[in-house]
């Protein structure tokens, strides 16, 4: 029994884990992160991470390493979602 409450805490914890890394990516010392209210305008995004490698009318896509990340904008030009591809 124990060990079957253990895999589940542990894979809830991965669950957990991969949830929040893709709701989040630094540039440098900042950290965009789409939970945020304040400077999170695809303005203040470009300034803290410079160009992006592709863009559309409602993404940005930064490729740091391995990982690539799309953020998502509004109409309004808010950042609604980060994902990592």
């Amino acid at each position: 029994m124990k060990l079957i409450q253990s895999l589940i805490g542990f894979s809830f914890l991965c669950l957990t884990y991969g949830t929040a890394s893709a709701t989040m990516m630094t540039c440098g010392s900042h950290l965009i992160d789409e939970g945020q209210e304040v400077g999170q305008s695809r303005e203040a995004i470009i300034k803290k991470c410079g160009a992006p490698q592709e863009q559309s009318t409602f993404n940005l896509i930064y490729k740091k390493g391995p990982t690539t990340y799309r953020l998502h904008f509004n109409a309004a030009d808010q950042l609604e979602s980060i994902t990592e591809e």
